[in-house]
């Protein structure tokens, strides 16, 4: 298992992406999570990417309610199931729209024989002050909620991505938060279990 924060995927040929195919391929891992596929071009400019390299199996998430980066799996392995994980769909509210990119989540067969294994590609949003970690925190809430699903089901699950967080910061101030930071973009709502 492999997971990797592109930037984007730059077009087949250029040096960048060649630099992208040598490490994964020399790495030849049996999954691949790939965050920050950067635009629509670039989700066409990774299909062409894991036809090169061998990949049957890939699932690109659109890109989010809140900027054009998406979240992608690649697999060797046969995919059975594909969710892409929205607010309102783990909320169960219609109106929530809290994730900045969407989860997406794949189940595949290791086995050929029905053993099978869930994996999500998440990228929590970037920045430091008090509204980007407060965001962080309602999606890391989402991706638990993922996870809990995935215990009812009796389902492994590895989840990988970019959490934008380092074991070297300093703890949240504040530790709990009890109201919004600050003003959410236009367009966020966070769904009912989220309200503070």
């Amino acid at each position: 298992m492999v997971t990797w924060n592109l930037g984007t995927v730059e077009t087949p040929g250029s040096a960048p992406y060649q630099a992208v195919a040598a490490v994964l391929g020399r790495i030849d891992a049996d999954v691949v999570a790939i965050q920050e596929v950067a635009s629509a071009p670039a989700a066409r400019n990774l299909q062409t990417l894991t036809q090169q390299l061998g990949y049957p199996y890939v699932e690109i998430a659109p890109g989010g309610p809140f900027g054009a980066l998406r979240n992608a799996l690649l697999s060797d392995f046969p995919i059975t199931r594909s969710t892409l994980w929205t607010a309102a769909l783990l909320s169960g509210d219609a109106k929530a729209n809290d994730l900045t990119r969407f989860l997406p989540e794949i189940r595949v067969d290791v086995t050929g024989q029905g053993h099978l294994l869930g994996l999500v590609s998440a990228h929590l949003k970037s920045g430091t002050d008090n509204l980007d970690e407060f965001r962080r925190a309602a999606e890391s809430f989402r991706m638990n909620q993922i996870a809990a699903e995935a215990v009812r089901e009796g389902m492994p699950l590895i989840m990988m991505g970019d959490l934008n967080a380092d074991r070297g910061d300093a703890p949240l101030t504040p530790t709990w938060f009890t109201s919004v930071p600050g003003a959410l973009p236009a367009g966020m709502v966070l769904g009912a279990v989220l309200q503070v």
